[in-house]
């Protein structure tokens, strides 16, 4: 294939142009009125044009075929072009009749997707019509092939022909000799000698000629790569070298390609500010999000030292249940049930601590409760105006004051019962139930032996009584009597002592039971506010999907700059 670097070329640039256009489309850059499939339709992609021309029978078609390997041109030795013809690509053979004097011949040969050919009438019988359709398709040529026979390379009619050339159609034209095969080397140099001179005579400058056999060059070239050696005797090499040197180097097309190049530079500069736009922003909304989060956790903190006076609160609501409850042990300390319950059995102090349970579980979740429909609604408030500045911000929608008060509201309902159990727990921890019913246990055992006594000094009182001793039934019910008393008055006594000790514990323990709910009341605060934040998930997956976009976007740039690059060192 002619020109191989610059086809290369023209692909990779083409396939970097059409990268650059779907990155510029990605990124917002419109890109379409200087890059897009037209620019390459319309100028690199335009097949290269070869015009060939020369007398008739100088061996044309022939060359034709040995440039291209294949039967394109028919070759007879009677004129077989009467008209002008060209050779484009299609996918069918066909031909179409453009003009009487212009015929266009379609084929499915790959070589005819980049170079278009052109072949003359012979220039001894080239009508007027003629020379108006060649000199159209001269003038836009990139080159020009004059073939003249080894026979008769003076012929009158193809140097009138190219004496009415213009300079821009000079710098184009190539001398081929064809059928060097019917000649001596040593003529071919005197030949190529004679026809530089007249080249200069007539026309001022000496084209570059090359001097082959087409036929030669056909055979070989159809018969590869057994055919290699005649094709090197056939001098079609050289002028291949020549052809594909000339395509390499056209200057129409170098500068198509740097037009192109550059384009796509200032596309790409315009691409990496979009990028550099966008990465700034994330940056900005990864700031505006960490102000948020740090605002967030500065409510929660705010709250927790503002609400640690409810846990103050907690602890007069403690003292106050302690004093009731501990009256209500008192109650139960009487002379009659504390007797009662020495005969069925004590459980005083399982009642109590189920008492104060009952009673602080109720307490600490009324006053959860008040706290935190005051904390919901200073958070909706607050998420209200979020939502503005998230929007203004980010230009997203994030959930409605609604939803993240149904939200915080069962939050609310968590962080309640939290509390409630751990009121209760806590009230456990502090194992006043088992010195109470340690205290009771040995209360009852010393009440239980002046009940034993008193009743064995009754018994004895009636044996005697009946048995008629003197004086002992009166001695015994006195002893009785005072044993009774002494009873009554160590159920008092102890009863007081029991409930004084037992109100001084609790009192002395509010504290520690405070403390023991400060970890679950910081601890709801913090799933409170987490489910606050949980608002905001949008917004992350905002972010982590603009930063997952952005890379590839960035290696997809370096990689298609590195590649512009590259390109630009081969056309420069």
């Amino acid at each position: 294939m002619f020109g191989e670097r610059y086809f290369a070329n023209r692909e990779r640039l083409s396939e970097v142009v059409s990268d650059i256009v779907a990155l510029a489309r990605e990124t917002g850059v419109n890109a379409t009125s200087r890059l897009n499939q037209n620019v390459l339709d319309q100028g690199l992609s335009t097949p290269f044009l070869f015009v060939v021309c020369g007398e008739t029978n100088a061996g044309k078609s022939t060359l034709l075929n040995a440039l291209f390997g294949e039967p394109v041109c028919k070759v007879n030795l009677l004129p077989e072009t009467d008209r002008v013809i060209c050779y484009k690509y299609g996918l069918a053979r066909k031909d179409v009749q453009v003009t009487e004097d212009l015929l266009e011949k379609y084929a499915p040969i790959n070589f005819l997707k980049d170079f278009n050919l052109v072949d003359t009438p012979g220039t001894n019988s080239l009508e007027k019509s003629h020379q108006a359709v060649s000199a159209g398709f001269m003038a836009g040529a990139d080159l020009l092939l004059f073939v003249f026979p080894i026979s008769n390379p003076w012929g009158a009619a193809t140097w009138d022909f190219l004496c009415r050339q213009s300079e821009e159609v000079l710098e184009k034209v190539v001398f081929v000799i064809q059928q060097c095969d019917q000649r001596e080397p040593a003529d071919i140099r005197v030949i190529l000698g004679h026809l530089r001179d007249l080249a200069m005579k007539r026309i001022g400058r000496v084209p570059p000629v090359f001097p082959i056999s087409g036929k030669m060059a056909y055979e070989g070239k159809i018969s590869m790569p057994f055919g290699e050696e005649k094709r090197r005797k056939s001098g079609i090499v050289e002028l291949e070298d020549f052809i594909s040197q000339s395509v390499c180097d056209s200057p129409s097309r170098q500068k198509m390609l740097q037009n192109l190049r550059v384009a796509a530079m200032d596309v790409m500069r315009e691409v990496e500010d979009k990028i550099e736009d966008h990465s700034r922003r994330i940056d900005r909304d990864g700031r505006f999000l960490e102000d948020v989060e740090r605002e967030i956790d500065g409510m929660r903190a705010l709250t927790l030292h503002k609400h640690a006076q409810s846990l103050g609160g907690i602890s007069e609501v403690f003292q106050h249940e302690a004093h009731e409850v501990a009256q209500k042990l008192e109650e139960c300390m009487s002379i009659g049930k504390s007797l009662v319950r020495v005969v069925t059995g004590e459980n005083t102090a399982f009642l109590m601590e189920s008492l104060i349970q009952q009673r602080l579980h109720y307490s600490v979740e009324e006053a959860s409760s008040h706290d935190f429909a005051e904390l919901i609604r200073g958070c909706c408030n607050h998420w209200a105006s979020l939502q503005n500045q998230v929007k203004q911000a980010m230009s997203i929608n994030i959930e409605s004051t609604e939803e993240i008060e149904r939200r915080l509201k069962e939050s609310q309902v968590r962080f309640v019962n939290r509390m409630g159990r751990a009121s209760t727990q806590s009230i456990g921890n502090l194992r006043v139930r088992g010195v109470l019913d340690l205290s009771l246990r040995q209360r009852n055992g010393s009440l239980r032996g002046l009940m034993v006594l008193t009743i064995l000094l009754l018994i004895g009182m009636g044996v005697c009584g009946a048995l008629a001793v003197p004086w002992a039934p009166l001695i015994l019910l006195v002893l009785a009597m005072i044993s009774g008393g002494f009873l009554c008055w160590v159920t008092v006594q102890t009863g007081r002592e029991i409930v004084s000790e037992y109100r001084e514990r609790l009192l002395n323990s509010g504290d520690a039971f405070s403390t023991s709910l400060r970890h679950d009341y910081e601890e709801g605060l913090r799933l409170f506010f987490r489910d606050y934040a949980l608002g905001l998930e949008e917004v992350r997956k905002h972010l982590v999907a603009e930063k997952l976009s952005l890379q590839p976007r960035l290696q997809q740039w370096s990689g298609l700059f590195l590649a512009i690059k590259a390109i630009e060192q081969e056309i420069t």
